[in-house]
């Protein structure tokens, strides 16, 4: 796979919560060896469609690079269903301000674990996965511009 989708599945789950918001940040890139691989800044637009739909507009931008997306979600309970161009996964939401998610895209999987610190912080620990075996992990740290 390559690094640049990679980063775009390192933001997906940026977008669950916050709909008429837009959240900025900075992700890091890690080996499985611990050494830090890449950094990238994140700005993610969600736009509710109604209170069970929504779409996220994404921009990942890198040293030498910016890529784009969309995602729509569907939301039943506290739980959401993602689709984005070539992937789809699933998240639940708990009350403790902690979310699960995982995603597929071909071959490659991610676990991410979303904690919201406030109402306009969060941040994001995800592993990528090849045919169940770690590959890169990312932290990122996001915050609410409006």
């Amino acid at each position: 796979m390559k690094k640049s989708t990679t980063l775009i599945m390192a933001s997906l789950m940026v977008s669950t919560l916050g709909m008429g918001k837009t959240w900025q940040g900075d992700g890091v890139r890690y080996g499985p060896d611990g050494k830090k691989q890449s950094q990238y800044k994140l700005l993610v637009d969600v736009q509710e469609d109604s209170h069970q739909n929504m779409k996220t507009n994404v921009r990942v931008i890198t040293e030498s690079d910016t890529l784009e997306y969309t995602c729509e979600r569907q939301k039943k309970d506290h739980a959401w269903t993602t689709s984005c161009k070539n992937s789809k996964g699933g998240m639940y939401c708990f009350a403790n301000n902690i979310c699960q998610e995982y995603t597929v895209t071909g071959e490659t999987s991610y676990a991410t674990t979303i904690i919201f610190d406030s109402s306009s912080s969060m941040r994001l620990s995800r592993t990528e996965m090849k045919h169940g075996i770690a590959t890169s992990f990312f932290s990122e740290k996001l915050v609410l511009t409006d």
